[in-house]
């Protein structure tokens, strides 16, 4: 029995999805040490179903199936519902309308990978679905049993009949499933049948591991209004459109073998030496990091590919994010969740690596220094960790003030060691926060700030000196948003975004960090929201970057998606982000002709320098930070909002013109006065 299935994109659900905190972590602990104390606990455990109708059961009775290992064609067990939705506690519920009980033990378990090294599971002794009940199959966690490899996006659960005697396992799974069932992409929720045992595969309402599934959306619990006396609660925010073009195109042809791309960096020509832009791609499937032409002609090429490693080589690194920093300018960083040789573990870790040259053949990286950041984050699944990770310099946090959380005082960086000079803003998919760390250069490392987007994931983050920005970038599971953090102080700072505009004004922004008034510490907050580009589908972004202001052409900077999900088989595409581009230096006033007067005019033009290159829109406004540019941070992009431009510098401008034009208006006239006369 094969069946497909393509998740329908509901909004309503959308609120779920991959929702991966640690405290969904906790509870199916909690389900699980409950289990094992029971006495009963297995990588897989048995329901029975709520009584059927009696036309029901009698038509299960009269399948009567075998129990033990039945043929493919008098198998009565179903996939009746799989969770899949990009942790690491992925599972498969079997059910059995029959009324008889099914024996599983030696049945192999597989995904769409079958003769993959860890990917087959043999179902053990006690692997029994009852009758007209329900047994689930579990992902194993820790030293918990299971099958130890994930159910990825475009994936499928497959079981295959016992060997037969003198047969290999390697021998059964050549043979055909005696049970299969795909899908296209990760659940919101869970896919179930409705009704159980017999219904299509559909978006369930709600996960109902070993019981019946939720084939209707349930009544809605009442919600709790934000109480507008209570500072501390915040009111929703209204995300706003799209700054810029509302469609994207694809950089590479979609017969290219690529995928599971992630984290994404900018590096602008002349910034660590390079002598054109470049674009990094951390790839978490392999753990790869790749770095492509950065140039209009050829932007999206791919030049060099690099495999992962750890300080003593081994691992696979589950590289998810990319930056570089202006402290550091001979290392690439790389944001990890985990060692994918061992996927049932969390290992949250801030990887560097010496930055290869152009120069270099294609091998392998080892990192030079690791922090994992593991005891920070207790319970955190092991697919749920870093996400995003930009490079934020001191001078940045220091002019704006940032609140410290570790000191409780505005930060200061003479507090720490060495430390590349910043610290890392590092997001979280199972949180959906953002953290600042201060990564030490020997080793160490410190908290200093815990923020909240209002985002169910964070999949990537991005620092913007231009804008004087932190962006929190949200992939499918919330739409494609983007939650714009501001100092919350910095008024100047928050009205350079979209978000400065009279309906915005109205939203109360997300407190991050809670602030020192003593010390007049500033909070990070949420000041606007972003929807994606209108016209695009809700692709698997895990990876944004912005190019820098050179690139500007037409009033559109280049922006770039690194879509995780290989969506259309296309892994890289091309946005814009509207700005004003920088203008070129005006033409200087031709030298008067042969017939102007040789004598001054009655009203002489006050004289004044010939006028420089106007001062672009977005550079009119000062902000905190704005008065230095790091090379690690990513400097591309106008405002979300534009400001004046230099106004007096061109009244003045035409004011001289107008006088010069007079004078040689009446000279002329003169002149042929005189030539009349």
């Amino acid at each position: 029995m094969a069946t497909s299935h393509t998740s329908e994109a509901f909004t309503r659900k959308r609120a779920f999805a991959r929702k991966l905190t640690a405290a969904s972590f906790a509870t199916a602990l909690a389900t699980t040490l409950t289990l094992s104390l029971s006495g009963g606990f297995s990588p897989a455990y048995a329901t029975a179903a709520p009584e059927a109708p009696a036309s029901e059961s009698a038509a299960a009775e009269s399948a009567a199936p075998e129990t033990g290992a039945a043929e493919a064609a008098e198998l009565a067990v179903v996939v009746n519902e799989v969770e899949s939705n990009g942790d690491d506690t992925d599972w498969v519920e079997f059910g059995n309308p029959s009324g008889q009980a099914v024996d599983l033990t030696g049945y192999i378990f597989t995904d769409n990978e079958p003769t993959k090294a860890g990917h087959t599971y043999v179902l053990p002794e006690g692997s029994v679905v009852p009758s007209n009940g329900f047994f689930v199959l579990d992902q194993a966690q820790g030293s918990t049993p299971g099958f130890d490899f994930g159910l990825g996006k475009d994936d499928s659960v497959n079981l295959y009949a016992p060997p037969a005697e003198g047969e290999s396992v390697e021998d059964a799974i050549a043979k055909d499933p005696v049970l299969t069932y795909s899908w296209t992409s990760h659940a919101a929720i869970t896919y179930g049948r409705c009704p159980d045992f017999t219904g299509e595969m559909i978006d369930t309402f709600a996960s109902t591991k070993g019981a019946a599934n939720q084939c209707e959306e349930p009544p809605a619990e009442p919600s709790e209004s934000a109480d507008p006396s209570d500072p501390s609660t915040p009111a929703p925010l209204s995300p706003s459109a799209w700054p810029g073009g509302q469609t994207v195109k694809p950089l590479h042809d979609a017969d290219e073998a690529r995928g599971d791309w992630s984290g994404l960096f900018w590096e602008a020509a002349g910034a660590f030496g390079s002598d054109k832009p470049y674009l990094w791609v951390a790839e978490n499937g392999n753990g790869t990091l790749l770095r492509l032409d950065g140039t209009e002609a050829n932007r999206g090429a791919e030049l060099q590919t690099f495999t992962l490693k750890y300080a003593d080589g081994t691992g696979t690194p589950d590289a998810e994010a990319v930056t570089r920093a202006a402290g550091a300018p001979n290392s690439i960083f790389v944001g990890t969740e985990r060692d994918n040789s061992k996927k049932g573990t969390s290992r949250p870790s801030v990887l560097a690596f010496t930055t290869p040259s152009i120069d270099d053949a294609d091998g392998e990286l080892k990192a030079a220094k690791e922090w994992n950041l593991a005891p920070d984050f207790p319970g955190l699944g092991a697919n749920s960790g870093i996400e995003g990770l930009t490079w934020v310099p001191d001078s940045w946090l220091v002019e704006n003030k940032i609140h410290d959380d570790s000191t409780g005082k505005p930060y200061d960086p003479s507090a720490y060691p060495a430390h590349h000079g910043g610290v890392f803003a590092v997001g979280i998919e199972g949180t959906g926060h953002v953290y600042l760390y201060v990564l030490n250069e020997d080793g160490g490392f410190q908290r200093i700030a815990d923020i909240e987007t209002g985002l169910d994931v964070v999949a990537e983050v991005l620092f913007d000196a231009h804008r004087s920005q932190l962006w929190a970038i949200c992939d499918d599971a919330c739409e494609g948003r983007i939650a714009v953090l501001t100092p919350e102080a910095g008024a100047d700072t928050a009205s350079e975004t979209h978000a400065a505009t009279d309906a915005d004004k109205k939203v109360s922004a997300r407190s991050a960090t809670t602030q020192s008034a003593d010390d007049a510490a500033v909070e990070l907050a949420v000041s606007q929201v972003l929807n994606r580009p209108s016209e695009t589908q809700n692709y698997a972004n895990e990876g944004f970057a912005i190019a820098d202001m050179s690139q500007c052409k037409d009033g559109a900077l280049p922006v770039f998606y690194a879509d995780d999900n290989n969506t259309d088989d296309v892994s890289l595409r091309e946005g814009t982000l509207t700005t004003k581009c920088p203008t070129e230096q005006p033409p200087v006033e031709e030298a008067p002709s042969e017939d102007a007067p040789s004598e001054a005019p009655s009203n002489p033009a006050p004289s004044s320098p010939a006028p420089s290159t106007p001062v672009p829109d977005n550079a009119a406004v000062t902000t905190p930070g704005s008065g230095s540019t790091d090379a690690g941070a990513n400097t591309g992009g106008g405002d979300l909002a534009r400001t004046g431009a230099d106004v007096n510098s061109w009244m003045m401008l035409a004011a001289a013109a107008m006088l010069v034009g007079g004078a040689l208006t009446l000279a002329l006239r003169r002149k042929h006065g005189r030539a009349t006369r």
